[in-house]
């Protein structure tokens, strides 16, 4: 079986003992975007599971609250990023 999710694409197969495994290929590079929507994701995951009621509701709410609080943070991290892709000047 081939599927091929937003990034990635996935073959799934058996080997010769009958596990299912997974080999995948990148499509195309992961944008920022996407690596700081993952790593809410995860860490609003991560804050409801532990909590008393794990639903997908909960979960996006959470992920909401993160967003809030985390993102006057963001144009200065963007920048600092940005600052450490900048080539070192040369010396004249």
């Amino acid at each position: 079986m081939q599927i091929q999710h937003e990034t990635i694409e996935s073959i799934y197969t058996h080997d010769p003992n009958g596990y299912m495994i997974e080999v995948t290929r990148a499509l195309r590079p992961v944008t920022p975007q996407e690596d700081l929507d993952a790593a809410l994701t995860i860490d609003a995951l991560l804050d409801v599971v532990s909590g008393p009621d794990p639903s997908l509701a909960a979960l996006l709410t959470r992920k909401a609250e993160l967003i809030v609080e985390r993102a006057p943070a963001w144009p200065e991290q963007h920048a600092l990023e940005q600052h450490a892709l900048e080539p070192e000047p040369r010396p004249a």
